[in-house]
């Protein structure tokens, strides 16, 4: 046994990273790790920078994945570098650092159009998140199995609007992969049912690839879609098994032209036979969801008061640190910040996903309750407004 004297010399282990300013609730008993990678779809022809149009090439499929990782004591990744990643989405290998730091001055415009002054949005590109980078380390040994959320992003949109709601959901165990919404021809889509179609292939192929993960629990699947990726995960449920349930953040397709999109690609061979949970901004209260009843028969609606369509992105957590955002983050004249409101959208998200996954139906519904006596949660009838 060591000498105390030598047991104080001895270089401290790995601690956990220090709490993110981007983190909105207290993280769970695991850090985090993120890596990307891109699987080329031979079956689906794709343009990318460079091709010609005689001679398209196979769709890249870029995936984030967030990982429970044991402590580490690498500096955790900045918002910038995950923007950094998203420069790579069009193209079949990594962007150059040129290629980089155009997706960073794009993505300050697309904060200025928020209302971000620039010199606040360069600033907040710095501020660190809850992950650390793990490309190329092994992936684990399958000694433990973890379930699976694979999350679809809105209309032409990256995985990057999700970060805080992955790394949240990694730190409480779960295994998170996520794709961007490309269209059927490029980045910019057409709304029509072919981009639809698309996106539900990317969660497909997502599926699929869980076969060759050891720490994967594949009868414990969450498909969760934000906006345009409600339909694209709706459309994947069907032809999936081990799905708990799916979950619609502010889904475009639980209703009007986006759900008969849906249906134009063909009916499923019978309803979802798996629960759904549509969690809706103040906006769309009134929206009738009859056709999602329809296609779901398991389903639950539950209103977010005081949130807009963006307060259910990782977006809504830069009110702080961009102020001139503040304003379209949450509902007009909104006395909680559009942060505290994002935060029960987690809580609600992470409460039904331990639920779904075999949890205790105990701990969503005082998560509910708890919600719902505060008026920051309320259920509604899923079906005719």
């Amino acid at each position: 046994m060591l000498p105390l004297v030598a047991l104080l010399l001895l270089p401290p282990g790995p601690q956990a990273p220090a709490p993110s300013p981007l983190a909105l609730l207290p993280p769970g008993p695991h850090a985090v790790s993120i890596t990307t990678r891109v699987v080329l779809d031979t079956t689906r022809r794709f343009p990318v920078p460079g091709d010609r149009l005689d001679a398209l090439g196979p769709r890249p499929v870029w995936i984030t994945t967030w990982r429970p990782a044991p402590p580490t004591r690498r500096a955790p990744v900045t918002l910038g570098d995950y923007v950094r990643r998203t420069a790579s989405e069009l193209r079949r290998q990594r962007a150059s650092g040129a290629e980089q730091a155009a997706a960073l001055d794009e993505m300050v415009a697309y904060l200025g159009q928020l209302g971000g002054a620039p010199d606040d949005a360069r600033r907040a590109l710095a501020l660190p998140t809850l992950a650390t980078a793990a490309d190329g380390a092994p992936r684990g040994t399958g000694a433990e199995r973890h379930p699976v959320v694979l999350l679809s992003p809105g209309r032409g949109e990256s995985p990057l609007f999700h970060f805080a709601l992955a790394e949240h959901l990694a730190s409480h165990g779960y295994l998170v992969h996520a794709v961007p919404a490309l269209g059927a021809t490029g980045r910019e889509m057409r709304n029509g049912p072919a981009d639809l179609l698309a996106a539900a292939q990317d969660v497909l192929l997502l599926a699929r690839l869980l076969r060759d993960d050891p720490t994967a629990d594949t009868t414990r699947v969450l498909l969760v879609g934000y906006s345009f990726g409600s339909g694209a995960v709706l459309r994947a449920a069907s032809g999936l098994t081990g799905v708990t349930g799916v979950l619609s953040l502010d889904g475009s397709a639980v209703s009007g032209e986006r759900a008969a999109q849906l249906e134009a690609l063909g009916a499923p061979p019978a309803p979802l036979a798996v629960p759904v949970l549509h969690l809706e901004a103040e906006a769309r209260v009134g929206t009738d969801l009859s056709r999602l009843a329809a296609r779901a028969p398991d389903c639950a609606a539950i209103t977010i008061p005081l949130a807009t369509h963006i307060t259910f992105t990782s977006f809504a957590l830069l009110g702080d640190a961009v102020p001139g955002m503040a304003p379209r983050l949450a509902v007009a004249g909104s006395a909680r910040p559009a942060a505290a409101v994002y935060a029960d959208v987690v809580t609600l998200v992470r409460a039904w996903a331990d639920w779904r996954g075999g949890g205790a139906a105990g701990a969503w519904q005082a998560a509910l309750d708890s919600l719902a006596r505060e008026q920051r949660a309320r259920p509604r009838p899923c079906g005719p407004a």
